[in-house]
């Protein structure tokens, strides 16, 4: 799979990736950042709207698609600058690098571990180290809930800046100026 990403990073397409964690949902928009083991891809969402990044192994890619109706519609839904949105992510490091991004610019981050296929912890990136990563934490509602320590190794996905980011970041915003 890594030299048909590899392809499709070089050549800025837009394609589906389809993961074993949920073989009936994709994930849909253009590739960032990639190495031999996990990838980096700015997501579109459903409506042609920006919708985060994600950082995933590429190990749970089973199937990717490309130049169909899919990407035909998505082509009149997408109303903004892609290439706006398109960071330099470190190939090197894929996640300490969005990990890194996330705390630069202080958004919230979802990751999940081990596959685990849900949100293990939201928050803010407070600090990235060698393998360990502090995240300030938020729950759905916008609180605060603590912080965790996490090795950086164990992360299977995050997710930066998506629509579900956005959403707790909002919420967090109105929690701390009351």
């Amino acid at each position: 799979m890594k030299t048909k990403l590899q392809y499709f990073l070089e050549t800025n397409k837009f394609i589906s990736i389809y993961c074993n964690d949920n073989m009936n949902n994709f994930l849909y928009g253009k590739l960032l950042s990639l190495n031999d083991f996990e990838f980096a891809l700015m997501l579109i969402s459903p409506n042609g709207d920006f919708d985060g990044i994600l950082a995933k192994e590429i190990n749970n890619i089973v199937r990717i698609e490309f130049d169909g109706q899919y990407e035909e519609k998505m082509s009149k839904l997408i109303s903004f600058d892609t290439e706006e949105y398109c960071c330099n992510i470190d190939n090197k490091d894929i996640k300490r690098a969005v990990l890194s991004l996330a705390m630069n610019t202080e958004k919230i981050v979802s990751i999940e571990f081990q596959n685990s296929q849900s949100v293990n912890i939201m928050g803010f990136v407070e600090k990235v180290e060698e393998n360990l990563c502090k995240i300030k934490q938020v729950d759905d509602y916008g609180y605060y809930d603590g912080y965790s320590y996490v090795y950086i190794s164990e992360i299977t996905q995050i997710v930066y800046n998506s629509n579900d980011e956005n959403r707790v970041y909002r919420l967090w915003e109105k929690t701390i100026k009351n």
